[in-house]
């Protein structure tokens, strides 16, 4: 019977798995992101203004948090009431961390016979050290160097920002199991990091993470030097591209070749770079794919899932501002003597109904987000195998003969011809034997971030100002 009636409708249409649909794209996941990116927002702020300069950012799956946590404090400034308040929170933002933001493409893949993934993080942890130093003749620093320039065929200053971390740098992490930031601080400690703060995006409320790097979480937490911030599900986590907006590429040949081959590439290892693509191209898949440009499953989606999460924002920004008005119209009636019992009643049934109008915007974006991947399920962006598909044709622009696979977490993996490996440690060597040599000796990095503690004293004196004007106007006429 069921055969008849498949001849008469067709084979079903293949479509998404509704693990996506019950686990991962779900309107609660959406709306703790959002939550998450006020609250990061919100110590980013403090950090700030307690003299954290910079922030250093090694993991795909905090991005989408991140952006976000941008954009929360873009828009608090804009709903804030009095032009003096908006001034001060723009000139705020302009000196704020957010402008001296470092990315590493931390992530280990390591070779498990051989090397280890302490090894990769360890060698990261030396680059960072190196920036905060500045020292731009650190041999793991001019290796960074030139895998952007032989490899992504970039330069330096395309890749960090002219604001480099200082040693009082924000590192925001995700934690599944402890183990990737156990490792990170041991490098930390090693280089003498001390003086950072860690911000760590945990995953189901830190139930997975294990005893042991529990307690050196909770130590860091007790001496001030650690902030979590918990989440149901971390899960943007190794989704690759499409949900964290960064391609992140390792290079399998000259990890390899460089794990040994120099005195402190022993036990000290990494070749990984990354880069940000959005599609150019609108064309279908058939059309499109095989195009360096094209990128359009991976843009619909992270553009879906970023718009959603900017809407849980707005949505909480309205009403904490409904929150405050209210406060403020309490206040001002109590202080008449005038009644105020419909006023918090009104604020109340106000967020009830943002709440729920913000619920049946995610689930309407999500229905649609739905049929968007069922269209594109040639190419599903949550494959492995697309990402191979979309990174194939950028890499091959590059370098013709070079082939690229995927790992689970869609770390992108790229082999080289011999050719380009060799030019590139052959180059490196000749940098470090020449004493001039300085992987930083770009006028466009700032010596120092002095710029960060110049915008905290403005602000200072403006508030001291407005305190001295405020007492003045307070001060009762006197008859001449």
């Amino acid at each position: 019977m069921n055969e008849i009636k498949e001849k008469k409708m067709g084979p079903a249409k293949k479509t998404i798995s509704n693990h996506y649909w019950d686990e991962v794209f779900t309107v609660d996941n959406i709306i703790e992101y959002g939550r998450a990116a006020k609250e990061l927002a919100y110590y980013l702020r403090v950090l700030f203004s307690e003299g954290y300069d910079s922030i250093v950012i090694p993991s795909r799956g905090v991005m989408p948090i991140f952006r976000a946590a941008k954009h929360a404090w873009f828009h608090e400034t804009s709903t804030l009431q009095t032009l003096e308040e908006r001034f001060d929170s723009k000139i705020e933002i302009l000196g704020s961390p957010l402008h001296a933001v470092t990315l590493l493409p931390f992530s280990a893949d390591p070779d498990e016979k051989t090397q280890t993934s302490k090894g990769i993080r360890s060698f990261w942890v030396k680059v960072l050290s190196a920036l905060v130093r500045r020292d731009g003749k650190d041999p793991h620093l001019v290796f960074y160097q030139k895998i952007i320039e032989h490899l992504q065929l970039k330069e330096l200053t395309s890749v960090l920002p002219r604001n480099l971390p200082s040693s009082k740098f924000i590192f925001i992490d995700t934690v599944v199991s402890g183990r990737a930031i156990d490792e990170i601080l041991d490098a930390f400690e090693a280089e003498g990091l001390d003086k950072c703060h860690l911000i760590l995006l945990i995953d189901d409320n830190g139930n997975r993470i294990e005893k042991v790097y529990k307690k050196r979480i909770e130590a860091l937490e007790a001496e001030g030097r650690c902030t979590r911030i918990n989440l149901k599900s971390l899960w943007t986590e190794d989704r690759g591209p499409s949900v964290s907006g960064v391609w992140s590429t390792v290079y399998p040949q000259v990890l390899k070749k460089l794990h040994g081959r120099y005195t402190w590439s022993k036990d000290i290892y990494g070749a990984g770079s990354f880069y940000h693509k959005v599609s150019s191209s609108q064309v279908t898949i058939s059309e499109g794919i095989g195009g360096p440009d094209y990128n359009m499953p991976i843009t619909i989606l992270h553009g879906s899932v970023s718009t959603m999460i900017f809407t849980v924002i707005s949505t909480l920004q309205q009403i904490e501002s409904l929150s405050i008005f209210s406060k403020t119209f309490t206040a001002q009636k109590t202080h008449d003597l005038q009644d105020v019992s419909d006023a918090p009643a009104t604020s109340v049934n106000f967020e009830e109904k943002l709440l729920s109008r913000m619920r049946e915007t995610l689930e309407f974006s999500l229905s649609m987000l739905k049929d968007d991947l069922n269209d594109m399920i040639q190419l599903s962006p949550l494959e492995k195998e697309t990402t191979v598909k979309l990174a194939q044709p950028r890499v091959t622009e590059l370098f013709k003969t070079a082939q690229v696979t995927a790992s689970s977490s869609h770390l992108v993996r790229v082999d080289l011809p011999q050719n380009k490996i060799d030019a590139l440690f052959s180059d490196f060597d000749q940098s470090m034997q020449n004493p001039s040599h300085d992987a930083l000796a770009y006028s466009w990095f700032s010596p120092t971030n002095d710029w960060a503690q110049e915008t905290q004293k403005f602000l200072q004196r403006r508030a001291a100002d407005r305190e001295a004007n405020e007492k003045i106007a307070s001060r009762p006429e006197t008859d001449c």
